[in-house]
């Protein structure tokens, strides 16, 4: 079988890879343009789908080996996609990029850099109301704190 013949006869029936194809769901168009390129591969349709379903999951294991560009980083261009893998179909498949979905992102920004600097006032009043939470939980555990006890006591207490 040739792969690079599947490839380019997959690619001209958006019908099996595109998604947002309106026919992407239509089982017998589906069925027909698998049956098309059965006919012009010579090789069985369950053959060619089963290709096409590796295919297809080892270009996303390899578009995963890419690292995800941040906001405000220059992204990556597609020639240079080829430095992330060695795997020779990778560049007639990109055409399924667009229909694997994204990671989480994550921002450039470290978690100190989002923090809030109150002015002095509201520091104060933030302070303030910390300092009489803090009183109020104080007295509040004082009297629900246990005494520890002492090993004879707890051996007391087994027999």
């Amino acid at each position: 079988m040739d792969i690079e013949n599947l490839i380019s006869e997959v690619f001209l029936r958006p019908a099996l890879w595109d998604q947002k194809s309106k026919n992407y769901h239509n089982r017998i168009l589906v069925e027909k343009n698998w049956t098309e390129i059965e006919n012009m591969l010579e090789t069985s349709k369950d053959g060619l789908k089963k290709k096409w379903k590796n295919l297809r999951d080892q270009f996303r294991n390899e578009w995963k080996k890419i690292p995800i560009s941040k906001s405000g980083d220059s992204g990556v261009s597609e020639e240079a996609y080829s430095n992330y893998t060695s795997w020779p179909h990778f560049n007639s498949l990109l055409f399924l990029k667009d229909q694997i979905k994204p990671c989480k992102s994550v921002g450039n920004f470290e978690a100190s850099q989002l923090s809030f600097e109150p002015s002095s006032s509201e520091f104060a009043s933030q302070l303030s109301q910390d300092e009489i939470i803090s009183e109020e939980i104080h007295e509040l555990c004082e009297d629900e704190t246990p005494k520890k006890k002492s090993k004879r006591s707890l051996m007391r207490q087994r027999n």
